[in-house]
C-alpha cells in the first residue's frame, strides 16, 4: 500500500504507572474526531527485540496508522516508545511527521502508585 494521505501521528508515552492506559480509556470512550489506540494491543513476544529498538513492532504500528489515516482521522498511539524508535522506521513512507506527548507524574502523586520511599 502506498498511502495517499499522510497525517501526523501523535504518540502518548511515559513511564509505567503515569496514566497512559487511563488516558486511552477516557479518550476512547469520549472522542470521535480522532482514533485512540493502546500500543500494547498488538504486542506479542515475537516483537521482543530490544537490540533493534523493537523495530518490527513499531513498523507494524506504522502500517496500522497509515491505513487508519486514509480515512482522514488523526491517530493517537499510547505506549512506551522514544522518538528514535520511530525515526528509524520513517523510510517506509508511512510517516512524515510525528509528535511525542510525554505523560509524567509529580512525585506527590507517585505515593499511591509506588512503594514508599522508606523501603
Amino acid at each position: 500500500m502506498n498511502p495517499a494521505k499522510k497525517l501526523p501521528l501523535f504518540i502518548i508515552t511515559g513511564a509505567g504507572g503515569v496514566g497512559k492506559s487511563k488516558t486511552v480509556e477516557m479518550r476512547f470512550r469520549n472522542e470521535t474526531d480522532y482514533i485512540v489506540m493502546e500500543g500494547d494491543s498488538l504486542w506479542n513476544v515475537v516483537y521482543n527485540t530490544p537490540d533493534d529498538g523493537y523495530r518490527v513492532y513499531h513498523e507494524l504500528w506504522l502500517r496500522v496508522y497509515a491505513n487508519i489515516s486514509q480515512i482522514g482521522k488523526l491517530v493517537f498511539l499510547c505506549g512506551c516508545a522514544i522518538p528514535q524508535q520511530f525515526e528509524v522506521c520513517m523510510h517506509g513512507g508511512f510517516l512524515q511527521i510525528f509528535f511525542i506527548l510525554p505523560l509524567s507524574m509529580m512525585k506527590k502523586s507517585l505515593r499511591g502508585v509506588c512503594v514508599s520511599e522508606e523501603m
